[in-house]
């Protein structure tokens, strides 16, 4: 997970929750962010904003090509362009 605090504010929170309690795709659907922070989920959130920021990665979604080409966002030519 890459949560984007400045657009986002209460993305890094919702994630920690949703690792610490075992948050299923049916709980992001229906927007069910219960349950507490915990030190697992905060270290596990840090970790990877930590990685995403050292590989360069500034936003989702982000798509990394065998080729090593980048693409960020959504589009079906942006996608062409990274394997091509």
């Amino acid at each position: 997970m890459f949560p984007l605090e400045r657009i986002h504010p209460q993305a890094k929170e919702k994630s920690v929750k949703g690792i610490c309690s075992g948050m299923q795709f049916k709980d992001y659907l229906n927007s069910n962010w219960s349950g507490k922070v915990c030190d697992e989920g905060l270290k596990k959130i840090e970790d990877s904003i930590v990685l995403m920021q050292k590989i360069g990665i500034n936003g989702t979604p982000s798509f990394i090509s065998y080729n090593g080409k980048r693409f960020v966002g959504f589009s079906p030519e942006g996608l062409d362009s990274i394997i091509q």
